[in-house]
């Protein structure tokens, strides 16, 4: 296990992240169409896999005798079967060109062609529930036979949990996340995408533009209420949420807080007034200050009572960790 500690102004921090994400499949068939059919599973059951993915959209490129011309625009291919697609109008495969392969999903994500070396989504991160993959194959031909096409996970996903050592039950009414990228501009590699595609290379196909005043929802009390806490772990952010990549900033106290960080609005008990920690995020990552598309960060965060203010029974510490 990744385990680091950090003395800071509210929180102690140790964190580190979870196994690396396996590749998801889609094939192009034999024949003198274009058709698509399933390959590979994944292997450890995360969220999204090629048994799950119920849609991808697809640009294509064929080698012309004057340079690329496209043969497949923003086309929608749907899940008919286990290991059928379907899309319409049908393409032929142009005889022995090469053809580049440009895919995302889920469909609905739109891809901009530029032209046929800029290929680019602009995505809204304010949706963190959707997992988005890409998939890229340079140079396939009809020759090839049954042609694989790897998704890869564009964004970096995230879990948070709440829990309290015995002997103690803090009130929790809300979580964020704070200071984070919600929009970003991802451009396709000319790479294949396959399962040893560097997540470092794909963090460089992100460009963002704005990571101040962006609050995520992690969870909030209704009416009034509130989340007892207990030595039990609870996850908080219902299962995983997804994030654009991006580096973490440092944080910088003020009246507007910079810096990417997990608020955590608590009290002590009901009788106490509620208070807000802010536990850096950058300082507790394990990827050189960054999250990474395809990698998973659970963080668990313990409200403690602060050993040096132990008679004021309002102020907390948070204690994260990750596996």
């Amino acid at each position: 296990m990744y385990r680091k500690c950090i003395a800071i102004l509210l929180p102690v921090l140790a964190v580190c992240s979870c196994a690396e994400e396996p590749a998801s499949g889609v094939e192009a068939g034999t024949g003198s169409g274009v058709t698509f059919g399933e390959v590979a599973d994944s292997e450890d059951g995360r969220p999204t896999t090629t048994l799950t993915i119920p849609d991808f959209q697809v640009t294509a490129y064929k080698q012309g005798e004057w340079g690329p011309e496209m043969l497949m625009s923003n086309v929608v291919v749907t899940r008919t079967g286990l290991n059928s697609w379907r899309y319409s109008p049908p393409v032929d495969w142009p005889g022995d060109q090469t053809v580049d392969f440009f895919a995302v999903s889920p469909a609905w994500v739109k891809m901009e062609n530029n032209s046929w070396w800029q290929h680019v989504v602009r995505y809204d991160g304010k949706d963190t529930s959707t997992d988005l993959l890409v998939g890229v194959k340079m140079g396939a031909t009809q020759s090839d036979g049954r042609l694989k096409l790897n998704f890869r996970h564009a964004l970096a996903r995230v879990s948070v949990s709440l829990k309290c050592p015995d002997g103690t039950a803090p009130q929790v009414s809300e979580v964020r996340i704070c200071n984070v990228a919600d929009f970003g501009n991802f451009t396709y590699p000319h790479e294949t995408t396959s399962p040893e595609t560097n997540r470092a290379e794909l963090f460089s196909c992100w460009q963002v533009y704005n990571t101040t005043s962006t609050f995520f929802p992690v969870f909030k009390a209704v009416d009034g209420g509130y989340l007892e806490l207990s030595p039990q772990s609870q996850c908080v952010s219902g299962g995983d949420m997804f994030f654009i990549p991006v580096n973490l900033d440092p944080v910088e106290p003020g009246i507007t807080y910079r810096g990417a960080y997990v608020e955590v609005t608590y009290r002590a008990s009901q009788s106490s007034p509620y208070i807000v920690a802010r536990v850096p995020l950058r300082d507790s990552s394990p990827d050189d200050g960054r999250w990474l598309p395809g990698r998973s960060y659970s963080y668990t965060v313990t409200i403690v009572p602060e050993a040096s203010r132990a008679a004021e029974s309002e102020c907390y510490a948070v204690c994260v960790t990750a596996d």
